[in-house]
């Protein structure tokens, strides 16, 4: 897999991005997924809470049960999520938040990569993990 990590950061110093907003990127293909959840750490609200119930299960759910989670979600401080096209076991994508500092975005798919990379500011290929 290759990968990026996006930290853009707001006036603040916080960072100015969330999963929501990486799955917007993802467009149709997050939603037509198979999601699984992973270690989540979420603030916000019951959508939040939901995450991490869901998270401490490993639950796999569909796309577009994902984000409408994650656009009620304030803040992903911490979780993995990865992303299955129906017919397969191996992830497409898989998006992992990083202590509420970055999101690492890893897959096979060099245009998947690139949409992410055009879609923020500060992104950069993961040492070890660009593509040749």
């Amino acid at each position: 897999m290759f990968g990026v990590t996006i930290t853009d950061m707001d006036e603040r110093g916080g960072l100015a991005i969330d999963l929501r907003d990486i799955l917007r990127v993802l467009g149709s293909s997050a939603i037509k997924s198979r999601w699984r959840i992973e270690g989540v750490e979420a603030m916000g609200s019951a959508a939040a809470e939901r995450l991490q119930e869901l998270a401490d299960a490993s639950a796999i759910i569909p796309g577009d049960e994902l984000v409408q989670l994650a656009s009620a979600v304030s803040q992903v401080i911490d979780g993995k999520f990865s992303a299955f096209e129906a017919d397969s076991d191996v992830p497409w994508i898989v998006i992992s938040a990083v202590d509420s500092g970055a999101y690492d975005v890893m897959s096979d798919r060099v245009d998947v990569l690139t949409a992410v990379k055009n879609a923020f500011r500060s992104v950069k290929y993961i040492p070890g993990m660009e593509p040749i």
